[in-house]
């Protein structure tokens, strides 16, 4: 994913359930967006945005590296507001 980040195309990624531990591992492969199969209901759709967004909306964690927008390496609290809104 990283390599075709150049064309500017968005790049969607599927997990195969929507449990945090396959989402998170998934977004840190770099894709713009993912997909999940089996949102039917509220809990889930909740589940879902918590594995996605930061602190304080959500509980996606980041390693102890800098955070990047595309290539360019950004301040933590930068980061959490771009990928939160």
């Amino acid at each position: 994913m990283i390599a075709a980040q150049p064309s500017g195309i968005p790049m969607y990624a599927r997990v195969s359930d929507a449990t945090y531990t396959l989402i998170a591992r998934m977004l840190d492969s770099g894709p713009d967006g993912i997909m999940t199969p089996r949102v039917e209901d509220k809990a889930t759709v909740e589940e879902v945005v918590a594995a996605v967004k930061y602190p304080p909306i959500g509980r996606r964690g980041w390693g102890l590296s800098s955070l990047h927008l595309g290539e360019t390496p950004v301040l933590i609290a930068d980061a959490v507001q771009h990928f939160n809104t």
